[in-house]
């Protein structure tokens, strides 16, 4: 399908949740020490979950240290957030798995308390990626709007986590993934750099409010707490931001918002139009009275 697309010179937007997911597989895979965990512990997982005793004893010791009976999750091939789940199910439940595989006539080793550290420290490293690929996958919501935004996320939020990890794995795992993110993902970011001649018209409208706007500011109000820690950085931004009033953000929105609507007939009258758009698009119509003036007759 891409091959056609291309023969035929057709226009697209890539997968932003595929290409995160192909970012993070490479990412594992150029980190040795990990994929050597990974192996382990998929051998471990699909211990308990093909042995019926195996499930039974996991289970019996789940309830005696008053644990939520949870089964292993098993990594799956083409999906790297299995890997994620995986691997934090096994952080969760790694005291009931140690019991339960001492009391099993078993050669499966469990992790060792090293591995435990870094893999506690890699899960660090990827929860901005996981947490991106829950949102984008999401079928009731809107995903196209913020990937822009969350790209920058993850990217701050991982440049963060990598500084302060004292993790050796966790900051090699983490220089990957940062490496393989601008290296894939740069020109979707650079591409949103808006038109020329949109930004003629915002820096217009931007003058326009400077000279006639007297309006006190209101006191910002805080974004509704959240324990999504990604969509913290963009909270923070926001806050930041509306400390201080920005009359050509203000601009910029309002003319997209009027470039996104639908034209106007041919034979509409435009006065008319802004005379009713006036309360939605107040600077824009103080431009339009000026421009839309009905010229002398000849």
């Amino acid at each position: 399908m891409i091959a056609c697309g291309k023969a035929l010179r057709l226009r697209d937007a890539i997968c932003v949740a595929h290409t995160l997911n192909l970012i993070v597989k490479k990412s594992l895979d150029l980190t040795p020490v990990l994929s050597a965990i990974r192996t382990k512990a998929r051998r471990l997982v699909g211990y308990f979950r093909s042995s019926t005793t195996a499930k039974k004893k996991l289970a019996l010791i789940q309830e005696q240290m008053g644990k939520p009976k949870l089964k292993l999750i098993q990594e799956v091939e083409t999906r790297w957030n299995s890997t994620f789940q995986m691997l934090q199910r096994l952080v969760e439940q790694r005291e009931p798995v140690g019991a339960a595989l001492g009391g099993l006539v078993s050669d499966i080793p469990a992790l060792t308390s090293e591995e435990y550290t870094n893999v506690t420290g890699c899960l660090s490293i990827l929860s901005p990626f996981h947490e991106a690929t829950v949102e984008l996958s999401e079928e009731k919501r809107v995903s196209g709007s913020k990937v822009i935004s969350l790209l920058k996320m993850i990217e701050k939020m991982l440049q963060e986590e990598t500084m302060r990890s004292s993790n050796p794995l966790a900051r090699e795992l983490g220089e990957h993934l940062i490496n393989l993110l601008r290296e894939k993902l740069h020109t979707l970011q650079s591409s949103s750099i808006a038109d020329e001649a949109v930004r003629r018209l915002t820096s217009e409208c931007a003058n326009g409010i400077r000279e006639t706007s007297h309006h006190p500011q209101s006191s910002p109000v805080a974004p509704t707490s959240t324990s999504n820690n990604l969509w913290s950085h963009l909270d923070a931004t926001v806050m930041a931001s509306r400390t201080k009033h920005n009359v050509t953000a203000d601009a910029t929105v309002e003319v997209q918002r009027h470039l996104s609507e639908p034209n106007i007939g041919r034979t509409d009258d435009p006065l008319l139009y802004w005379e009713r758009q006036k309360c939605i698009y107040p600077n824009l119509y103080k431009l339009a009275i000026v421009y839309l003036c009905t010229p002398t007759s000849l």
